[in-house]
């Protein structure tokens, strides 16, 4: 099933004054003629309060002329940039992951954007992000806006694990680049990192098992179809959030994509940490992909963009 991106969901850190996530992400939805949603979770000046108000002892309308007077402002804000595609505002009371990812679902949207500004490697050891809940939690895509949002990129770096499930991210990053960008060059590369202990036999190591990488990888492509032709391959043996952190830095890339495949329990945070520790540590936007099942040989329109149901 495809179906093209028409709701975007952007969650705001700052009314007061502009969040650098807003400006990009108004380019981004006129990009994609889409209905922008601006998503501000606050908390109440009284902690004990707000404590109270999230967990639902005062009430539904608890905070509700609070919100509204920040609403207010953020109209007021967003009109400035005089977007180019519909935009509706919200404020509302609680955690931002989790209501972030709440009113994605409501609004059966198609894309969420957050904002990171953390790098290094400090940042990797520090959980619980807006970004990195986000990331963790949601059933859809999720843009990760590092640079002030690439909203044409020229150089796409597309990462697989050569699993079915992944086809979906590689197919999603596809499309959205050429619609991001349409009528241009693109430099697109397909990135394979692998990862093996030492305790595997001697001849699956080092060149023996960077040419089977190779091979695999290049099976992986043409079976896209025509999204493989033109797109470089590149393999890298090692662990794989530091390798695809490596090559989106060397390569110089404006959009990394990534793939996530387990949903559930222990495989989840295992896998999911490579795509939550990639975007932190990326200095350029990361698309963060779902697991999405795309028959081989997609040739959808570069406006209708792939987005099948996350498997549950």
């Amino acid at each position: 099933m495809t179906r093209k991106i028409d709701t975007v969901v952007v969650g705001i850190a700052m009314v007061r004054r502009e969040d650098p996530v807003l400006e990009p992400a108004i380019r981004l939805a006129a990009s994609l003629g889409a209905h922008l949603h601006v998503v501000h979770v606050f908390e109440l000046p009284d902690p004990l309060l707000s404590a109270y108000g999230q967990a639902g002892y005062l009430g539904e309308d608890f905070g509700r002329d609070h919100g509204d007077a920040l609403r207010t402002d953020l109209e007021k804000m967003v009109a400035a940039h005089e977007p180019a595609s519909p935009v509706t505002c919200h404020a509302v009371l609680g955690s931002p992951a989790e209501l972030l990812c709440r009113t994605a679902g409501k609004l059966d949207a198609d894309l969420i954007l957050v904002g990171s500004t953390r790098e290094g490697k400090l940042a990797r050891k520090i959980l619980g992000t807006t970004a990195d809940r986000v990331i963790r939690h949601a059933h859809l895509p999720v843009l990760v806006m590092r640079r002030g949002g690439v909203v044409e990129p020229r150089r796409v770096l597309l990462t697989t694990d050569l699993t079915e499930s992944n086809a979906g991210p590689y197919e999603l990053g596809y499309d959205l680049a050429h619609a991001l960008n349409p009528g241009s060059t693109l430099e697109l590369r397909c990135l394979l990192a692998i990862w093996y202990g030492l305790t595997l036999p001697p001849p699956l190591k080092g060149d023996l098992a960077r040419q089977m990488a190779e091979r695999e990888l290049e099976r992986f492509l043409e079976a896209r179809g025509e999204r493989g032709h033109g797109v470089e391959q590149s393999v890298r043996i090692g662990t794989p959030a530091e390798e695809i952190v490596r090559e989106a830095r060397e390569w110089e890339c404006d959009l990394l994509v990534l793939g996530t495949h387990s949903r559930h329990g222990l495989g989840r945070l295992f896998f999911g940490s490579v795509a939550a520790a990639s975007a932190r540590d990326a200095f350029c936007d990361v698309l963060v992909v779902p697991p999405t099942k795309v028959p081989a040989e997609t040739h959808a329109s570069s406006n209708d963009l792939p987005l099948e149901e996350a498997a549950s």
